[in-house]
């Protein structure tokens, strides 16, 4: 009692510290009203504590009206504010909901209430707001709406014609995904007539998916051969598929909708049968836009180009060339992608080109340039500059980006040898994407490493900024790293001969140092200026091993915590495509016979939530389901080592260690992007990279590369009841149509942990911020 009087003294003197102190110990004795109270004292010194205030009150056992409460801070903090819209009821009136929740920091409160009505089974006025708020421009993300309308179409087991009108009302408004979304389920339902009109609709809006769609729904109609020639004669000039099966055909004769139909994946591509959907993915990457002259009534799709020579001697100087066009192909040859809906005007629009190569290429020009869109014909070329070094084969990858949202991408790579001179010839290779729309507040932060310095550049759709450049590294970052990750080990287990309040301050001061000697004062000052409008960040990066979780924003008068706690924020690697939906279920765990004595109860937690699936103990079991091409969702309940001197991270199981190595037939076949699986490995340090031949390999490079729509993992061991407590906030949240980066945001803002438990920082997440559950 008198170290509570001393402290409540302490607190009444101004003491933010005491405050806090005084508020956890009223919380634990039940006097919750009272402890919110001095929380909110201390809030004004610095406003991160109120997380602190949301994780008590969310503990199982707590219970009371804090409604006025939440309102009041939800005003200064964005975790609140997210918690006061998750428990604000929305009643018979959504529009007082909003009121309210506008009032707030909360980050998305238009995409929110569009859920919660769904959720609710309310899809009309869910469809209703989302009309209302695009025709008042209000920040909403079309995309992830029509996937969540799609989401629970497929949740609900008794389908009428809610899920139709709400397509239809969406596509009408010119919404190509609707569009193509509405053509599957009259299809499905048996309205063959207006489904056609669909397919029909969105392809000539450039939505080339639907083209399989026509064929699948031709290949079963009599009498409609000449419409089903026609249509793959649209596919054929850049789909190795449609062109098989027009060759097969013509050599062998009979019925074009007989060879169709004896494909079983052209028959799964336009999403019929639903069992045949694992098939879609792989097809339709190899779909590519058909030449205007097939079809005066189709728009010409955008390509993003680029060329570089297939070969070159060493010490030369290449370029490669990167142009957006409506042709796809240039004088100068080149490899090419097709381009999303760009939305442009008769001004046209800025995207950004980000480049990434081999050691064996070093750049001598920036890595990150702007390329202008115009509204007609093709841009200007921009050129990035490179000087080869020894004899190899190098790749160069190249995403295209608008604001902070991913567009597309694309890889080539040239040959280094003795042998010969220059080639201009480059690589063939082709990609397609699914449309995407820029989002707003959707950020991003490119990170490259060159020779002893970084090079950042933060990209988003609210302010042009150029690339800065870092101090020059003083030691290899993988030292410094490693020194953290063992004091953070050692805190997590309970180990750090530190108070609470001292381990505390230990990982904000290393969070502050990163950010004050790592990332640019240029970079500071453009975080600050848009800091408010950021929605979520993606770390684009090639040099993987710095935890930028525990990067800590600081200045005079401004503390608003770690970035993780301030919005979503993932990671994104060069090479692997970024998923629009995640493959939840079916859910496949990983259960290694020497897992951690409490990894059968986190399993049984787990499959509360997300329901029961098959129990995997061995690498040849695992590697079978991985290769197999159905994999849904994994989760590991187990222990991961991790050693630079022993190839990094390794996961022994009965019949030997599972590695990322292990994988690379899985990244070469892709034969995760049929599904485009969750995988969270719930283990120690499985975020680890360690150096491969030409680059760095860890979990999430490779699950990522072989198409996985997400990774979780840790960057340094966690405490086992921490940890189950982030997978099933995480899990909960994403099962109930929160997007990855939500979902991953509200657990570490919600997990209840001593100030000595740095675990909710532990965790990073690689995918698509906006993605979400495809059911």
């Amino acid at each position: 009692m008198k170290d509570l009087r001393r402290i409540q003294s302490r607190a009444d003197r101004g003491d933010t510290d005491a405050m806090r102190a005084l508020a956890r110990a009223l919380a634990l004795v039940g006097r919750i009203d009272e402890a919110l109270e001095w929380w909110w004292k201390a809030a004004q010194a610095d406003p991160a504590i109120l997380g602190e205030a949301i994780r008590y009150i969310s503990r199982e056992g707590v219970t009371g009206d804090f409604t006025a409460w939440l309102e009041r801070a939800a005003v200064v903090s964005r975790t609140v504010a997210i918690e006061f819209a998750r428990r604000l009821e929305l009643g018979d009136s959504p529009g007082t909901w909003l009121e309210r929740v506008e009032k707030t920091k909360h980050p998305d409160p238009y995409g929110v209430l569009c859920r919660r009505l769904l959720n609710a089974k309310q899809v009309g006025a869910a469809v209703s707001w989302f009309t209302r708020f695009l025709d008042e421009k209000r920040p909403v993300d079309t995309e992830e709406f029509v996937s969540q309308v799609v989401a629970y179409d497929l949740r609900n087991v008794d389908r009428d014609d809610t899920v139709i009108e709400a397509l239809r009302t969406l596509a009408e408004r010119g919404i190509t995904s609707a569009a193509r979304g509405l053509a599957e389920e009259l299809a499905v339902r048996g309205d063959a007539e207006e489904a056609e009109r669909w397919w029909e609709f969105a392809a000539a809006r450039g939505d080339w998916h639907s083209l399989w769609g026509l064929v699948d729904l031709h290949s079963g109609q009599p009498g409609r051969e000449a419409d089903l020639e026609r249509v793959l004669q649209l596919l054929a000039p850049r789909s190795p598929r449609a062109s098989s099966l027009l060759r097969k055909w013509r050599e062998d004769g009979g019925s074009l909708a007989e060879h169709v139909r004896w494909d079983p994946v052209a028959h799964a591509i336009g999403g019929l049968p639903r069992d045949l959907r694992q098939e879609r993915t792989r097809v339709v990457r190899d779909v590519k836009a058909a030449p205007a002259d097939l079809d005066t009534g189709i728009e010409r799709p955008r390509y993003l180009l680029a060329g570089m020579p297939g070969s070159a001697p060493p010490e030369a100087d290449i370029s490669l060339v990167v142009q957006v066009s409506e042709e796809d192909r240039t004088p100068w040859g080149s490899i090419r992608a097709r381009m999303p809906d760009l939305g442009l005007d008769a001004d046209g629009a800025d995207i950004v080109v980000s480049v990434q190569a081999e050691d064996g290429l070093i750049p001598t020009g920036d890595l990150e340039q702007r390329l202008h869109v115009p509204g007609d014909g093709p841009s200007a070329p921009i050129r990035f500059s490179f000087r080869t070094t020894r004899p190899g084969t190098f790749r160069v990858r190249i995403m295209a980006w608008a604001g902070g949202t991913f567009l597309a991408q694309l890889e080539t790579r040239t040959e280094v040898t003795r042998q010969g001179g220059h080639d201009d010839n480059p690589t063939p290779a082709m990609a397609i994407l699914e449309t995407v729309h820029p989002v707003r507040g959707e950020t991003a932060l490119f990170v490259q490493r060159r020779a002893d310095r970084f090079e950042f550049m933060l990209v988003s759709d609210m302010q042009p900024y150029g690339s800065a450049w870092s101090k020059t590294l003083a030691a290899d970052p993988l030292v410094a790293v490693d020194r953290t990750v063992e004091m953070l080990k050692h805190m997590a287990e309970g180990g750090a001969r530190r108070s609470a309040a001292t381990a505390k301050r230990w990982v904000k001061e290393t969070g502050v140092g990163l950010w004050r000697d790592l990332v640019p004062p240029e970079i500071h000052e453009q975080f600050w200026q848009i800091r408010d409008r950021i929605k979520s960040l993606t770390v684009v990066t090639d040099h993987d091993v710095l935890p930028w979780e525990l990067l800590h924003p600081l200045r005079k008068g401004c503390d608003d915590g770690f970035l993780v706690e301030q919005f979503p924020v993932v990671r994104s690697v060069y090479g692997p495509e970024l998923a629009h939906r995640i493959g939840l279920r079916p859910m496949t765990y990983v259960l290694p016979d020497r897992s951690p004595t409490d990894a059968e109860a986190e399993i049984q937690q787990i499959k509360q939530r997300l329901g029961a699936g098959a129990t995997v103990r061995t690498v040849d079991a695992l590697l079978g389901l991985i290769d197999s091409g159905t994999c849904g969702s994994l989760h590991f309940a187990c222990h991961n080592s991790f050693s630079l001197d022993d190839d990094g991270s390794k996961i022994r199981m009965s019949d030997g260690d599972f590695r990322p190595k292990l994988l690379n037939s899985a990244v070469t076949a892709q034969t995760l992007a049929a599904t485009s699986p969750l995988v969270f490995v719930n283990a120690c340090r499985t975020a680890g990279t360690a150096p491969d031949y030409t680059r760095t390999t860890g979990w999430a490079q490779q699950f990522m590369a072989a198409g996985a729509g997400a990774f979780v993992g840790t960057l340094w061991p966690v405490r086992s009841s921490s940890a189950l407590d982030f997978a099933k906030i995480f899990y909960d949240e994403l099962a109930s149509g929160a997007s990855l980066g939500s979902a991953a945001h509200y657990a570490r803002n919600v997990l209840t942990t001593s100030d000595a438990d740095p675990t909710r920082l532990a965790y990073t997440v690689y995918g698509r911020p906006s993605a979400i559950s495809a059911y």
